[in-house]
């Protein structure tokens, strides 16, 4: 598209919003290094956290669950998480959480 005889560029850049469900004060600055490592790169995202269930570390990307602890048991790598910040931002679909094998148990139901 021209503008006064100078072209423009469009990058479109899709609108990144993370939850983060956390225990308490006990994870809560788990939760603010998270928020950190995100605004760093990716400073447009939308990044919220409130208080939730006992040892809770869920993280949403726009409405996607990429990281659960309570099914998990672990925290989740925030490089991983601020990897898939960048990929919705830049137009990919947040990767949905998948439940490692180790903590499927015979007769759960996934």
């Amino acid at each position: 598209r021209r503008v006064h005889g100078v072209r423009l560029l469009a990058i479109i850049m899709v609108k990144v919003i993370v939850h983060v469900e956390y225990w308490g004060t006990t994870y809560y600055n788990r939760y603010k290094d998270l928020k950190q490592c995100i605004e760093s790169a990716a400073p447009s995202t939308k990044i919220s956290g409130y208080s939730g269930r006992t040892c809770s570390f869920e993280v949403t990307v726009n409405s996607c669950v990429v990281h659960l602890k309570l099914i998990s048991g672990q925290f989740p790598y925030f490089e991983h998480i601020v990897a898939v910040v960048q990929d919705v931002e830049n137009g990919s679909p947040a990767v949905r959480y998948e439940v490692p094998s180790s903590v499927i148990h015979v007769g759960d139901s996934v």
